[in-house]
């Protein structure tokens, strides 16, 4: 039989081709996200206007995946309709599981979806399914990310609000009960989303245990507060980012470490944490107060985890990113790499924009790098701790140190100059020599206007400035620590 008569056959698709998966359950699923989860609790509640009160419930499960009955979720997909040679294919995959407790100890296992599988996630998901489909009071609202499970209820009042949340607990309880499952009540949070200020004197009933709203909860990793305030997700972000970043200072040095590139991509972890959610929270960031903080504290992780890059760069970085994802989000074809890449495009001309604004920083950078994206482009751009004190100015130089009181003069110590990073470079006859064969190697001499493209243009000639660069920086350092030791002993 030719090949072409040959296809594979998979579950997800037999249960997709029956819609038997609820809209409402956002984990393991193609197109689906954490945002739209969140967003679908936000639309929830703004769409119920004329309801006065408003909560979010978030549900936990005690060891949800592990917990998972075999039985019971072939018996679901029995109702499915899903094929009895499927079932007989999922039976024997589920059959005769053990894991490893210690070495030469096995422990047989009758329960739970294999984590890290690729199957897991759908038997999970049909387990789960049914309980986004029981019938709820009118006003509440299911929502699942994999085992996170949402109550969202609306009301006219206090009272109503209470007796519905309290319901649905009891019949997601009985669920459970029901499939083998077993609520985590004290793990159980609620905050209230729209509502009177005496909220505080409102409580719900999961399995026995009141809940007492809280200020703000975290949801799919986004910190809601009352009244679908993002705020406090903000300050909860930059402090995890401000960790993160000294987390990786520590593993990190300025002479020793991980290069450039891998800095950067340290870096963007750093501002992932910052930017995760951003189509959700990006009108509260708007706000000055959050604004500034989004603003300075990635300027000064960049400065340290890419090792060169002068903190001015990247005003307002952390901002674009956000607006980048936000309207990606928003567009229909969003996740394709077309549509990423003129995003990026863009976003990398408002950042132009702004750094050709910058009139009260870093002009000698500006100076250096006048175009952003020709600095971002170059395939070969290493830098390290000495480039990053030619590029910000700040480093080895007397001008730099007596700026900042650090020494007493500006004065050149090879020279009757002023000793500045463009001195240094292009006018110290200490460095001539040095200088000249560099010349020889570029054909022209270096400039302000000229060092950074030639780097840029060529490897060759990258390497070549960037050795005059780090010898001179490194004589330059020792001296210093010479001259200061003879100061100390003479």
């Amino acid at each position: 039989m030719a090949d072409k008569n040959f296809r594979p056959i998979c579950l997800l698709n037999s249960c997709k081709s029956k819609n038997e998966f609820s809209e409402r359950q956002y984990g393991f699923r193609r197109g689906k996200s954490t945002i739209q989860a969140v967003e679908n609790v936000i639309n929830i509640v703004r769409e119920n206007q004329t309801d006065r009160w408003a909560t979010l419930i978030t549900v936990d499960v005690k060891n949800a995946f592990n917990s998972a009955s075999w039985d019971i979720i072939l018996r679901k997909l029995r109702r499915m309709g899903i094929p009895k040679y499927l079932l007989s294919t999922i039976d024997n995959y589920l059959e005769e599981r053990s894991i490893q407790i210690d070495k030469g100890t096995d422990m047989e296992i009758s329960a739970g979806v294999p984590q890290g599988s690729i199957l897991g996630p759908t038997l999970w998901n049909v387990l789960y399914n049914d309980l986004l489909e029981e019938v709820m009071p009118k006003g509440v609202h299911t929502i699942a990310y994999a085992d996170d499970l949402a109550l969202v209820v609306t009301a006219k009042d206090k009272s109503q609000l209470k007796w519905k949340a309290d319901e649905a607990l009891i019949q997601v309880n009985r669920w459970m009960e029901e499939n083998e499952l077993e609520l985590a009540p004290h793990k159980t949070e609620a905050v209230i989303l729209r509502g009177r200020k005496e909220r505080e004197i409102i409580s719900f009933r999961c399995n026995g245990l009141d809940i007492q709203p809280k200020d703000s909860i975290e949801y799919l990793g986004i910190t809601m507060g009352q009244s679908c305030q993002f705020g406090d997700h903000i300050k909860k972000s930059v402090i995890k980012a401000e960790e993160k970043a000294a987390q990786i200072m520590r593993l990190t040095s300025n002479l020793r470490g991980p290069g450039s590139r891998k800095r950067e991509m340290l870096y963007n972890v750093v501002q992932s944490i910052l930017v995760y959610g951003a189509p959700i929270w990006h009108g509260t960031a708007k706000k000055s107060v959050y604004k500034d903080k989004l603003t300075k504290n990635p300027k000064k992780d960049a400065n340290q985890s890419s090792q060169c890059i002068p903190n001015c760069i990247y005003e307002g970085i952390t901002e674009l990113i956000i607006e980048e994802r936000q309207i990606l989000y928003h567009r229909e074809d969003g996740s394709t790499e077309a549509a990423k890449r003129e995003e990026r495009e863009n976003t990398i001309q408002k950042w132009q924009d702004i750094w050709n604004q910058t009139e009260d920083v870093a002009q000698w950078t500006k100076q250096l790098i006048p175009q952003v994206d020709d600095w971002l482009k170059c395939r070969h751009r290493k830098t390290d701790y000495y480039l990053s004190q030619i590029l910000t100015g700040h480093g080895s130089f007397t001008a730099y140190t007596n700026r900042i009181g650090k020494t007493d003069s500006d004065a050149c110590r090879y020279c009757s100059g002023i000793d500045t990073t463009a001195h240094t470079l292009f006018e110290c006859p200490r460095w001539q020599i040095e200088r000249n064969r560099v010349n020889a190697v570029i054909g022209s001499d270096l400039s302000t206007e000229n060092i950074v493209r030639f780097m840029l243009q060529d490897e060759k000639d990258w390497q070549t400035i960037y050795i005059y660069i780090r010898n001179v920086m490194k004589t330059k350092e020792v001296e210093e620590r010479q001259e200061a030791a003879r100061i100390r002993n003479p």
